[in-house]
């Protein structure tokens, strides 16, 4: 179905005549695609209905080369026989599978790529830089550079067509080594065909999660989740609904070790290059965190130091506070203290309850959780020692 051309009609049953299907609203047409889902749940007529507006809205469906579609709340409507082919009230419409989600080569003509780089200031960074570009056919596409005065170091991120580029990209870093070693730069190349593979850990608190997954759906990451940790069975039916795999490590003192051994085995066969711990409730191990350098991205709230141990939404709430907030960071060996990569706050006033705080916290934590996984994922950040240079 994917790709075909589908047309929406908003119809209503009249009550006096139930087997009559009369018409409310204009005809929409729209393409389905992999990124957008077919969801028609708050799909209304623009004219406002009746006063006695029927048991529940219907929608008939006209599809193209394509067998009838099925969707919220709606009905299958076979446009030559005029008669309904079937009504059948679903949850939502079907999640593509990862299968679906993958997309065909990128051709050199649509190639893109990014360079990250960092080094000590000095003048005619960008020119040279540029210039290097220039000589090899690339044309910029964006370019964001920053210098730090008190460190005195320049951070760049650059992006740029690749369609006429005389460079293949295996030959990147053997051409741009020599300008690197002069300038004493730290670097990296992407490019834009290259879909990192992702790994999801959560505990028993689903709500990044399920936002992580969401717009993963809507093809707002450009990535492929590999499959779901967890230390719980809670969230399986997550992962059913999304088509990936799921797998279960209970975690005690006793057997610490060896389940991150496990998870370790499973993460290095699937070839996963990012790890994002959605409300994951456990500690990684120095060992685990050094096999991921600034590839473990994290979640918690900002009560820290101040509101650290158990309860922390509790202890703020007896303290009076007047902000909360939520911290994304890279993990590294020193807990909850790794370069942030992103953050937001909220105020709270006394009028809040004590579950206001943590439903406004959960909404505070998804969002940054998930603005820190795209600027990862588009290569915007720029890590150097405790801090990070976020190009947003």
């Amino acid at each position: 179905m994917i790709g075909h051309l589908v047309a929406i009609q908003p119809w209503f049953a009249d009550q006096s005549e139930k087997s009559d299907l009369k018409r409310l609203g204009d005809l929409m047409t729209f393409e389905i695609d992999q990124s957008a889902p077919l969801l028609v749940q708050h799909l209304y007529p623009r004219n406002s209905p009746p006063q006695n507006f029927p048991l529940s809205t219907r929608y008939a469906i006209h599809e193209i080369e394509a067998p009838p579609l099925e969707v919220h709340r709606g009905c299958c409507f076979d446009a030559e026989s005029s008669r309904v082919l079937n009504i059948r009230p679903l949850k939502y419409a079907r999640a593509p599978t990862q299968d679906e989600q993958r997309e065909a080569p990128v051709s050199q003509e649509k190639l893109t790529a990014v360079l990250l780089w960092s080094c000590p200031d000095r003048k005619g960074l960008v020119s040279r830089i540029a210039q290097f570009l220039f000589d090899h056919g690339g044309n910029i596409l964006d370019l964001d550079e920053h210098v730090d005065r008190v460190e005195k170091m320049f951070f760049l991120r650059v992006a740029w067509d690749m369609s006429e580029f005389t460079i293949p990209p295996e030959k990147f870093d053997e051409m741009l080594v020599p300008l690197a070693t002069e300038c004493s730069a730290q670097w990296s190349i992407r490019l834009g065909n290259e879909k990192r593979r992702l790994a999801i850990f959560v505990s028993q608190h689903d709500h990044c999660l399920q936002e992580i997954l969401w717009r993963q759906e809507l093809g707002e990451f450009h990535a492929e989740i590999s499959f779901i940790v967890s230390n719980h069975p809670d969230a399986g039916f997550l992962a059913e609904r999304y088509h990936i795999p799921f797998h279960v490590f209970p975690i005690t003192e006793e057997n610490r070790d060896q389940q991150e051994a496990e998870e370790l085995n499973l993460l290095v066969g699937a070839k996963v290059d990012t790890i994002i711990l959605a409300r994951y409730m456990q500690i990684l191990s120095p060992r685990f965190v050094d096999r991921f350098p600034h590839r473990i991205v994290n979640i918690h709230h900002s009560f820290l130091p101040a509101f650290a141990g158990g309860n922390p939404y509790k202890q703020a709430y007896n303290r009076g506070v007047k902000i909360i907030g939520a911290t994304s960071h890279y993990v590294t060996d020193l807990l909850d203290e790794g370069p942030i990569i992103e953050q937001d706050i909220i105020r709270i006033s006394h009028k809040d309850s004590l579950d206001d705080l943590i439903r406004k916290g959960r909404d505070l934590e998804r969002l940054v959780l998930a603005r820190a996984l795209r600027f990862h994922l588009e290569d915007r950040v720029l890590v150097h020692g405790r801090k990070t240079v976020v190009f947003d």
